[in-house]
């Protein structure tokens, strides 16, 4: 089984559908999506792009092997790659003093315990 496939399978999990449900929103047939996720077919650009802008996923990310990282650091790495606000927010807490980020924590925090 191909990365592009394990990643397939895994994206369509994490949203809860079905092969068929992926191949409508895509305008894909479900053996389609079957052939992907099995490694029997690998997507062309246009393909794979339709499963990037979908996921919102980088194309790069869908077609090459995870990376070294493991663990924690992994877990966020992946988190980053594959949630469009998850960047957002790293973006903007990047640039921001140490003192505003334990800010922006305890809002986030207060926000969860609720």
């Amino acid at each position: 089984m191909s990365h592009f496939s394990e990643k397939l399978i895994q994206l369509r999990k994490a949203r809860g559908l079905s092969q068929q449900q992926l191949a409508e929103a895509l305008g894909l047939s479900r053996s389609a999506i079957g052939m992907y996720e099995t490694g029997k077919r690998e997507p062309d650009i246009e393909v794979l792009r339709l499963f990037s802008d979908y996921f919102n996923a980088d194309m790069n990310t869908l077609m090459s092997p995870p990376s070294e990282e493991t663990g924690e650091l992994g877990a966020l790495l992946e988190t980053l790659r594959n949630r469009a606000d998850m960047r957002m927010l790293f973006k903007l807490a990047r640039d921001a003093s140490p003192e505003d980020v334990l800010k922006a924590v305890e809002i986030i925090e207060a926000l969860h315990d609720d």
